[in-house]
C-alpha cells in the first residue's frame, strides 16, 4: 500500500507504475493521476504546436514506423477492426448510406471511369473465369432458359 501525493488516497502498489530509480520500485503518483497529468500536458497549446512541428518535419519517418508496425501486427489490427465493426455495425451502415447518397454522382462518375479504364483487364478476367467455370455457367444458363420459358407460358 502506498499514498499518492496528488489524490491523497492510499492505493495498492498495482495502482502505481514501475520505476527502477525509485526506492520502492514504483512511481511517486498513481497511474490515474499520472494519466491525468499527461493528458493535461498534451492538451496545452504549446505542446500541440511542438507535436505538429515534429510531425511535419518527420512525416516520412513517422509514416514508415507506422507502416512497419501495421505490417508486423496485421492480424491484431484485423481482429480489433472486426471486433469494433461488429460492435458498431449499425453506425457503419448508417454512415456509409449517408455518404453514398451525399456523393452519388461523384461515385457513379468514378465507377464509369474505372469501368472504361479497365476494359482489357475485365475482358481477360471474364475469359479466364468462363473457361474455368464452363460447367457451372452452362448449368446456370439452362436454369435461366427454363425459368424464362416457364414465365412465357404462364403469361401467354
Amino acid at each position: 500500500m502506498k499514498k499518492c501525493p496528488n489524490c491523497k488516497r492510499i492505493k495498492p502498489l498495482s495502482s502505481f507504475s514501475l520505476d527502477k530509480k525509485a526506492k520502492d520500485g514504483h512511481t511517486y503518483c498513481c497511474k490515474e493521476c499520472r494519466n491525468k497529468m499527461i493528458r493535461d500536458i498534451q492538451r496545452r497549446p504549446e505542446t500541440k504546436e511542438k507535436r505538429k512541428a515534429y510531425e511535419k518535419a518527420n512525416s516520412k519517418k513517422i509514416k514508415k514506423r507506422n507502416t512497419d508496425w501495421y505490417n508486423k501486427n496485421i492480424d491484431k489490427v484485423r481482429k480489433t477492426s472486426k471486433k469494433y465493426y461488429l460492435k458498431n455495425r449499425d453506425k457503419y451502415i448508417k454512415y456509409h448510406k449517408k455518404y453514398y447518397y451525399d456523393n452519388i454522382e461523384e461515385l457513379r462518375k468514378k465507377g464509369r471511369e474505372f469501368y472504361y479504364k479497365n476494359r482489357e483487364k475485365r475482358a481477360l478476367y471474364s475469359k479466364a473465369y468462363n473457361k474455368k467455370n464452363r460447367i457451372k455457367l452452362n448449368e446456370y444458363r439452362k436454369q435461366w432458359y427454363h425459368k424464362k420459358k416457364l414465365l412465357k407460358t404462364k403469361i401467354i
